[in-house]
C-alpha cells in the first residue's frame, strides 16, 4: 500500500515543524516523520529530566514569530499556555547579582544601581539597540530566503540588502561597541546570551546577530505551564490541529531517487512506502545520509558539510533537595562568575546557564508519555555550558572534570549543593538513561539538540549560513543551519523559507 502527500518533512527540529504547519494551513497534505528525534526530556530514575535548558524571548518583539503565530492560530493557545518571567533572568558575576526586567525603566534603575558609573551610557547603548532592531524587523519582514542563492537572487535584491549592509560588520567595530569598555562586565552580560541561543560558533558576532538577539531578550522572556515540552509542544499541537499527519517515532530508513528528484521513501513503522510532490530535510543529523548515492546526492552530502557543527552545549543536570535553592534565585540564570584570567593550562572559565525545572516522575510507560507527578520534595537545576564537542565527546575523563567544575560552578550560587545533591547526570551518557528510555537513546545524539556552527565563509550579515534549496529539484533543506545566528527565530525563518519555496515551486509547476 502507497501513501502520497503533497509534502513529506523529515525530521523533530523546530523549523520543521514550522513548515509542516503553514503548508498544512495552506491545504497541503502534509506528513511529518520526526524520524524518531521528537523528544524533549530522558528519564533517570524514575524522573523525567530535560535534554536542553531554554529561554524564549516574548513572541511580540519578533514580528516573524508573531506572523507564524497568527498564519496558524497559535495565539489564543500561547495566551494560556505560556507567562512572562519576572524577573526575565539574573546575570551572577563575581561581585554583582543583577536582575534583568522586561521594563525598561526597572532595568535602567537596576543597571544604574549596580553601575552607576556607566548609568547614562546603558540607556543610550539600549536605545541605540532598539533602533538597529526596528531597522533589522523591518528588513525581516520585506526580506527574501536568506542566504542568497546566487547571483542572480543578489542582483534582485540588491537594494533591500544595501539598506541592512551597514549592519553587516563585527560588533566590536561598531560605534555601539564604544559606549561600553570592552572589559567591563557588561559586555559579557549583554552578548553571553547569543553563546547560548544562537547557533553561531563565534567571539565577534556580527552587529546584525548582537542588536537582535540582545533587543530579544533584553525585552522579555515567557516561560510555559508545559516546562519539558516547551515551545516545541506548542508547535506540535499547533501542526495537527492544521491538518499535518504526524507519525510519531517514524524513522525513515530509505528513500527512492529518479534523476534530480525524490520519489518516495520507506519508513520504519509505516506500511508500505511513502510518496509525495516535495520533500523536506530536518533532521539532526545528515539527511543526505539518507538519500542513495548518485550526483546530487554527492553535492548535497558537500553542501551539509560544508556547514558543520564544530561546538555544542554540554548538558548537566543536577536533582536537588528543593530546601537548598535560595529564595532570591530566578528561574533562568547566567552564571558569568568563572576564572576571567588563565591559570596554568586552561583558559578561562565559559559562561554556565541554568534553568530550574519541577522535579517530575513518569508514570510507568513510554518515555514520549505526558503523565506525570510532580515530586515536590526535589527540584531540577539543568546547567548548559559550550564546548568543544570533538575534544569532550570522545574524552570520558575530561567530560567527568567538566562536570565537576560545573557543579562547583553552581555552588557558589547555591551553597551546600554538594550537601544536598541527590543525583547529577549528563545526557549525553545515555547509558545511564532508565530502560524504557532506550528508544530514544537510539535516535537522540545529544550532542545534537544544539549545535553551534564555524562555517568555513563568514554568515550572510553574520546570521544566515545554509541555502533552503538542494541539488534535488523537490528537496528543500531546513534547521539550525540556515539562518543559525538569530536563534528561535533563526529557525521559524527556516521554517518560512522551506514553506514559502514549496509553495512556490508547487505554483510554477501548476502553470507549466
Amino acid at each position: 500500500m502507497t501513501q502520497h502527500f503533497d509534502v513529506a518533512v523529515v525530521g523533530g527540529q523546530t523549523s520543521g515543524i514550522v513548515a509542516a504547519a503553514l503548508l498544512a494551513k495552506r491545504g497541503r497534505r502534509v506528513a511529518l516523520f520526526d524520524h524518531g528525534e521528537h523528544t524533549a526530556f530522558y528519564r533517570r530514575k524514575g524522573l523525567r529530566l530535560p535534554l536542553l535548558p531554554s529561554l524564549i524571548p516574548a513572541f511580540e518583539t519578533s514580528p516573524v514569530v508573531q506572523k507564524v503565530h497568527g498564519e496558524l492560530g497559535l495565539s489564543p493557545d500561547l495566551r494560556t499556555s505560556t507567562a512572562a518571567l519576572k524577573p526575565s533572568f539574573q546575570a551572577v558575576t563575581p561581585t554583582h547579582r543583577i536582575d534583568i526586567a522586561a521594563d525598561r525603566a526597572e532595568l535602567l534603575a537596576e543597571l544604574g544601581q549596580e553601575f552607576p558609573a556607566l548609568k547614562d551610557a546603558v540607556a543610550t547603548f539600549l536605545e541605540r539597540v532598539s533602533a538597529i532592531d526596528a531597522e533589522i524587523s523591518t528588513f525581516l519582514a520585506a526580506a527574501p530566503a536568506l542566504p542568497q542563492r546566487g547571483f542572480f537572487d543578489r542582483l534582485r535584491h540588491r537594494r533591500i540588502l544595501s539598506s541592512i549592509a551597514h549592519l553587516d560588520q563585527t560588533v566590536t567595530k561598531a560605534e555601539l561597541a564604544s559606549l561600553i569598555p570592552a572589559d567591563h562586565p557588561l559586555v559579557d552580560l549583554f552578548l553571553t546570551p547569543l553563546a547560548f541561543f544562537a547557533h553561531l560558533d563565534t567571539e565577534t558576532p556580527s552587529l546584525f546577530a548582537a542588536a537582535r538577539l540582545i533587543a530579544r531578550y533584553f525585552n522579555g522572556v515567557v516561560g510555559f505551564n508545559d516546562r519539558l515540552g516547551g515551545m516545541n509542544a506548542a508547535l506540535w499541537r499547533a501542526a495537527k490541529q492544521a491538518g499535518v499527519e504526524i507519525f510519531r517515532g517514524a524513522v525513515v530508513k530509505s528513500v527512492t531517487v529518479s534523476g534530480a528528484r525524490l520519489t518516495a521513501a520507506t519508513v520504519d513503522g509505516v506500511k508500505g512506502s511513502v510518496t509525495a510532490d516535495y520533500f523536506v530535510g530536518n533532521t539532526y543529523g545528515p539527511f543526505s545520509e539518507v538519500l542513495p548515492q548518485c550526483r546530487a546526492q554527492a553535492r548535497y552530502a558537500i553542501q551539509e558539510q560544508a556547514v558543520r557543527p564544530s561546538r555544542s552545549l554540554m548538558v548537566l543536570n543536577l536533582v536537588v533537595r528543593k530546601e537548598v535553592i535560595p529564595t532570591s534565585m530566578a528561574g533562568a540564570v547566567f552564571l558569568l562568575n568563572g576564572r576571567r584570567q588563565p591559570r596554568g593550562d586552561d583558559g578561562v572559565d565559559p559562561p554556565l546557564f541554568v534553568e530550574r525545572f519541577p522535579a517530575r516522575r513518569g508514570e510507568p510507560g513510554p518515555v514520549r508519555g505526558t503523565d506525570t507527578i510532580e515530586d515536590v520534595d526535589h527540584e531540577v537545576l539543568c546547567v548548559a555550558c559550550p564546548v568543544a564537542t570533538a575534544e569532550v565527546s570522545r574524552s570520558p575523563e575530561r567530560l567527568a572534570v567538566l562536570k565537576q567544575q560545573m557543579i562547583e560552578r553552581v555552588g557558589r550560587l547555591v551553597p551546600f549543593l554538594r550537601k544536598y545533591l541527590i543525583d547529577a547526570s549528563l545526557p549525553t551518557e545515555t547509558s545511564s538513561w532508565d530502560v524504557e528510555s532506550g528508544d530514544v537513546a537510539g535516535r537522540v545524539d545529544p550532542w545534537m539538540l544544539h549545535p553551534l556552527f564555524d562555517p568555513p565563509a563568514r554568515p550572510m550579515l553574520g546570521i544566515a549560513a545554509q541555502s533552503t534549496t538542494t541539488p534535488f529539484t523537490n528537496l528543500f533543506h531546513c534547521g539550525y543551519d540556515v539562518v543559525p545566528g538569530l536563534g528561535i527565530e533563526g529557525e521559524y525563518l527556516a521554517g518560512i523559507y522551506a514553506a514559502d519555496l514549496v509553495t512556490l515551486r508547487a505554483k510554477r509547476n501548476v502553470k507549466r
